[in-house]
């Protein structure tokens, strides 16, 4: 096969090495900018940003560039940006481009539960239709028929004509997670190597699979007949709705080194049998050992970033990380125009860091490298709108940015209490948030660049902060314990539910399964008679004793329990919400487990959110930049009540 694409690889494989009460925000607009020329946005969102990370990293980024220019000739909120209740992703950028809270967009957690549905059953915040009668950032803007542009930004998916921008890229899921491929045969390479690739060794090749969504005109049966490789036919499996298959891909190993032994040091991978007319790249442990395999399904662009972990000059000991399989996903699928040019200039989604592996062949640095190349991707992608496609104008782009949550996450280590505390480790684990930190100043540096040639205003927010994370808590099983969830023998087959909690980060909503609202609902809203069940308020009376009386103990995972009418001061009375909510201490992570077990446990990574959207540390990031735009027309305190108009203005 061809590798048309291989300009757009190269290119590609250079980046992975490298914001209930408030005060309005006030401004005015000026007629400074570039005359004639019409007003633009760019709305980027760091996932995680946090304001007390960036205030105590900031000082270390160069003079003069990226949030120190801001600081001097835009504007920087001190005390961050107040984020939505409760502080997570899917909530907090649906308020943010809504401006109002998720008691009337409807989005109250990163999944939840809907009336009519079983108990059992939740939605993914994400994907769940925002509120019909409430008007995006987008929507409005387009009805000035203005062009917006969306890269992965949370809810600009293309999945409904609400949640579609003029143009984007979509937010992709892995097709197949990523796994450590040990060969443990290789056998004698037939073929012929490219004219300018030397061996000194007979070439020796195995093969590993990427397993995709899809199938491929290619796979015939002559493909797989080849008279000298004859793998395996791809496996496929049938699932509702999806076709699994398994791609084979060569490694083909070379001996590069001209001393009279044998002493394989590279490889070559290929995806068609045939190097004669091209092949996806080469490896090595010294100056590249990541490559990028990437192919066409389907006219879909897909692939899976690979790095070489270890390589005897023998063969007998082989390792290669094989990066999970994803696709290109930017619509609208009839614009070929830009769908080539991401395809060739920035080439397939990359991924995120991943943390199933770790320990396993991935290490830290490589998660740090993973988080890079993606937040590399989204913002070449972002500029490639803006200097590259200027046959398309724009007006607003609403780019989104997940690497620092991402290495939050997995490494914010800054409490004693935390597991494996150390000062070594933590200032090891600090350093790989510091060095998103710096990537996110210099990718707002580039952003400004773009600003001042395209009469545009940049506005930097983030959705949330990140507190260091100690225990996991488990609500279901104290719902359990309690004889709320029952099950035959511990077995989940055989269940009662009386009520449950659908939990993400530091929030838990508890619903009871109740009668005429839940299908297959056993709680009666009212008493019927002498003997019958608990009705609902009572069971909820129940509930909100369970946990007040958790959270009175000391060093408790609770911070506060809440009807769902009380929760209206805090913009989660929604019917989406629980019954009851439980909002979490700093530095808890509350789960959906089930199963029996310890309600506490430690936790097995450092950074989480989720928690009271007041506190310093759940801060978001909030920053303006442009000729339309004076520093000293704004106060603060900043909401994300006020960046959706802050955002029109900015675009009139």
């Amino acid at each position: 096969m061809k590798k048309w694409w291989m300009a757009g690889m190269v290119a590609a494989a250079g980046l992975g090495l490298l914001l209930f009460y408030h005060r309005p925000l006030s401004l005015i607009t000026t007629s400074r900018g570039i005359s004639g020329a019409r007003s633009k946005v760019i709305l980027i969102s760091f996932d995680g940003g946090s304001n007390e990370l960036l205030h105590q990293f900031i000082s270390s980024f160069p003079p003069d560039s990226g949030f120190r220019k801001i600081q001097k000739n835009g504007f920087l909120a001190d005390q961050g940006l107040e984020v939505s209740s409760p502080s997570l992703t899917a909530p907090s950028h649906i308020s943010i481009a809504t401006g109002v809270a998720p008691s009337i967009h409807g989005i109250v957690s990163n999944q939840f539960h809907i009336p009519n549905d079983p108990i059992g059953r939740s939605v993914n915040g994400f994907t769940y239709d925002i509120a019909p009668s409430v008007e995006t950032i987008w929507e409005e803007a387009k009805k000035e028929w203005k062009q917006v542009v969306g890269i992965a930004y949370p809810a600009l998916d293309g999945l409904s004509p609400k949640r579609t921008a003029d143009r984007g890229i979509s937010y992709t899921k892995q097709e197949s997670p990523g796994f450590i491929f040990e060969p443990s045969k290789f056998n004698d390479y037939p073929g012929k190597l490219p004219e300018k690739i030397k061996s000194y060794s007979p070439p020796r090749y195995t093969n590993f699979f990427l397993t995709e969504v899809g199938t491929d005109e290619r796979y015939t049966d002559a493909f797989y007949d080849h008279p000298f490789h004859g793998p395996e036919k791809p496996e496929k499996k049938e699932e509702p709705g999806r076709s699994l298959a398994k791609r084979p891909i060569e490694m083909i190993a070379i001996d590069s080194t001209k001393d009279g032994k044998t002493n394989y040091d590279a490889f070559l991978f290929d995806d068609d049998h045939d190097l004669q007319n091209g092949f996806q790249g080469t490896v090595d442990l010294k100056r590249s050992p990541w490559i990028g395999i990437q192919f066409l399904n389907d006219d879909i662009l897909k692939g899976s970033w690979c790095k070489l972990l270890s390589l005897s000059p023998d063969l007998t000991n082989v390792k290669l990380y094989v990066g999970a399989v994803h696709k290109t996903d930017a619509y609208p699928n009839y614009d070929n125009d830009f769908t080539n040019l991401i395809r060739k200039e920035i080439g397939f989604w990359p991924g995120t860091p991943d943390r199933g592996n770790l320990g396993k062949g991935v290490t830290p640095e490589m998660m740090v490298e993973q988080s890079l190349r993606l937040a590399d991707y989204l913002h070449k992608a972002t500029l490639l709108v803006g200097t590259q496609f200027k046959f398309r104008p724009w007006d607003l782009i609403l780019t989104y940015q997940p690497m620092l949550d991402e290495l939050e996450h997995q490494f914010l280590l800054t409490d004693r209490s935390q597991k494996d505390f150390s000062k070594e480790k933590s200032e090891e684990y600090l350093g790989y948030i510091r060095a998103g930190y710096v990537k996110a100043n210099e990718i707002v540096e580039s952003l400004i660049k773009e600003t001042e040639t395209e009469n545009a205003h940049l506005i930097v927010v983030s959705d949330h902060g990140m507190a260091p994370l100690k225990k996991i808590y488990h609500p279901n099983r104290l719902l359990r314990e309690r004889g709320y969830i029952r099950t035959d023998d511990d077995e989940m087959a055989r269940k009662e539910i009386i009520a449950r909690a659908f939990s993400s980060g530091g929030i838990s909503h508890i619903y009871v399964n109740l009668e005429d609202r839940e299908k297959d609902g056993m709680v009666p809203k009212e008493k019927k008679e002498r003997g019958a069940k608990k009705p609902y308020e009572v069971i909820r009376d129940e509930l909100i004793a369970i946990f007040k009386e958790e959270a009175s103990k000391e060093d408790s995972p609770i911070q506060k329990v809440l009807k769902r009418e009380e929760a209206e001061a805090i913009g989660l009375n929604h019917p989406h919400a629980g019954d009851v909510i439980v909002m979490g201490n700093p530095g808890f992570h509350f789960t959906d487990a089930m199963t029996p077990g310890p309600i506490l446990e430690t936790a097995t990574f450092y950074g989480q959110h989720g928690y009271d959207p007041t506190l310093p540390v759940m801060k978001g990031i909030f920053a303006v930049y442009g000729p339309n735009f004076k520093k000293d027309l704004v106060k603060e305190p900043v909401s994300y009540k006020d960046i959706k108009p802050l955002v029109l203005k900015l675009l009139q």
